[in-house]
């Protein structure tokens, strides 16, 4: 099930004191009405009932979606190097987490990204090592904040993959043809299951900097290339 407590915070316009729901978990098959907001930032932003003044607010959050077989933990001040996650977590489950598809992930962006792209029937593996691709080619920091988005289609440039990449400017949609990436993906992922296998652990980060490992591991680098 879900859970929440309040928090007092004040309001950094108007110096006023005011409660604010933090999620501690959400399981949106129990309550499927959390997920839109969760996704919308509801749930993770501050409306000063005073002033009017709106901000995100950080905190810690479990997301658990028994549909997908899935469990995200929001951890936000946690060393990449990091391998355990917080006991807490394992706690929250009414089922084995053995069945579970675990990840953890640093901030709300990642865990946005980590919804929508199992929400879409992709595993984490694909859209990762998609962006991976992506970046080698395109020439773009693995470094940069890039997260999926959505699939989209259209009669006269067929089906595409969204991504947001942060610029300068903030998040910037960018568009590829899917058939065009997602080709060397599905050819790829075959070839570095093995070693997924190998290095992947509960409650793992999985990035573009992991798969990058796992490709150098693997000696499969130069195949995005």
């Amino acid at each position: 099930m879900s859970s929440n407590h309040q928090q007092e915070i004040i309001c950094s316009s108007c110096g006023r004191l005011q409660s604010f729901t933090a999620w501690i978990s959400v399981n949106v098959t129990i309550d499927p009405q959390l997920k839109d907001m969760l996704r919308g930032g509801h749930l993770t932003t501050f409306h000063c009932q005073h002033c009017g003044y709106e901000a995100h607010v950080e905190y810690d959050c479990l997301y658990h979606d028994m549909d997908h077989s899935l469990a995200v933990w929001l951890k936000y001040n946690v060393d990449d190097g990091e391998s355990q996650i917080d006991p807490a977590a394992t706690a929250m489950f009414s089922t084995s987490i053995k069945d579970y598809t675990s990840r953890r992930v640093r901030n709300f962006d990642e865990l946005i990204d980590k919804v929508s792209v199992f929400s879409d029937g992709f595993s984490d593996y694909q859209i990762e090592l998609l962006k991976l691709l992506i970046c080698i080619r395109e020439k773009i920091d693995i470094s940069r904040p890039f997260h999926y988005s959505s699939i989209e289609s259209s009669l006269l440039k067929g089906k595409s993959i969204v991504f947001a990449l942060r610029t300068d400017h903030g998040f910037e949609g960018k568009r590829y043809q899917y058939k065009h990436y997602m080709g060397v993906v599905e050819s790829l992922m075959p070839r570095i299951l093995p070693f997924l296998k190998s290095s992947s652990k509960e409650w793992d980060q999985i990035d573009r900097s992991f798969m990058l490992r796992v490709l150098e591991k693997g000696g499969l680098l130069k195949s995005l290339k």
